[in-house]
């Protein structure tokens, strides 16, 4: 079972959670943000052991030996409950079933988990719903809510949780992590992975460690990954007309154009998160645009995404993505 000290880099979130769980103190509420292939579930999946395991030492929590890690590490804990949206949203609706369901009590562990993998997936509406209960939730029950950004949750959903926020980090600790998982998934195995190799391909991801991993098992850089960095470098530097080359391939089929939607959107939240941060690595992609810019054009991917939902027309959603995102660079 994930420990804290596998986990890599992150050393004020692990203090932080080291504490917590030291005095059996976990906020009834966790907001972990960070982008696409940093952790957050991986982080999600150790808490809700910790917080249901009925074992351990005091020292050692997840102890991963009771029958409660045993359960949380096969992911079928009745007290586990992951809430996925339906979509591109979560609704008021599935909101409203969960408050429903919090009242149920644990049915072995100490406490109930709930975990909203793409929280900032939830409409307003559904926030709204959720903050009911928020303000005044079972003692047993804690929420993780994972999102690339806090900012993209309700001001008052955020006063009610702690927020967690990760970072990549540092290449030397990420090359030993990423090397560490694919020898224990057999994935060196034929492969070619140098040290420099490794470290190139974490660099390019800005210490990524999630992203760094996808492109090294594609042995190379998949096609919508090249083609969402080309469309966030025209709409920086190009013209209309390389920008709309550029976004051709959405055009060839709707199962391509949403894997290049989702790689575009995972590089513009992780440019945005570089710009707060005030760093990233040397050449990123989005680096010429600024936070506002890369702020529309990731409201302008989520609605390309939900288009795709509604079976939109292809060529149209390429153009009208090219025109809104030309609109937004020049902000």
């Amino acid at each position: 079972m994930l420990t804290l000290s596998d986990f890599a880099g992150n050393e004020p979130v692990k203090t932080a959670l080291t504490g917590m769980l030291r005095t059996g103190r976990i906020p009834h509420a966790l907001i972990l943000e960070g982008a696409a292939g940093l952790g957050k579930k991986t982080l999600a999946g150790f808490i809700a052991a910790a917080s249901l395991c009925t074992g351990g030492d005091g020292k050692s929590i997840p102890c991963g030996q009771c029958g409660g890690c045993r359960l949380s590490a096969g992911g079928v804990h009745p007290d586990l409950i992951w809430i996925r949206p339906a979509g591109q949203t979560l609704s008021v609706d599935t909101v409203r079933q969960v408050r429903q369901d919090v009242y149920t009590l644990p049915h072995q562990a100490p406490r109930r988990v709930f975990i909203f993998p793409e929280a900032d997936a939830m409409t307003e509406q559904a926030q709204n719903a959720l903050l009911k209960v928020l303000e005044e939730p079972p003692a047993y029950v804690v929420f993780l809510l994972l999102t690339v950004s806090a900012s993209r949750l309700l001001a008052t959903i955020r006063s009610r949780g702690v927020v967690l926020t990760l970072s990549a980090p540092g290449p030397e600790e990420a090359a030993e992590r990423v090397t560490a998982l694919m020898e224990a998934g057999g994935e060196t195995d034929g492969l070619s992975l140098s040290r420099e190799k490794i470290l190139s391909v974490l660099a390019a991801e800005g210490g990524n460690i999630g992203r760094a991993l996808d492109l090294l098992r594609a042995g190379e850089e998949p096609a919508e990954e090249r083609t969402a960095a080309a469309i966030l470098r025209e709409a920086a530097e190009g013209s209309d007309l390389s920008l709309l080359q550029a976004a051709h391939a959405l055009e060839k089929d709707r199962k391509n154009a949403r894997r290049i939607l989702e790689s575009l959107l995972a590089k513009i939240q992780a440019a945005l998160l570089y710009k707060a941060a005030g760093g990233g690595p040397g050449n990123y992609p989005g680096q010429r645009l600024s936070r506002n810019s890369l702020a529309k054009m990731e409201d302008i991917t989520r609605t390309a995404l939900r288009g795709l939902d509604r079976n939109a027309n292809l060529p149209l959603l390429s153009s009208y993505l090219c025109a809104c995102f030309k609109e937004a660079a020049g902000l």
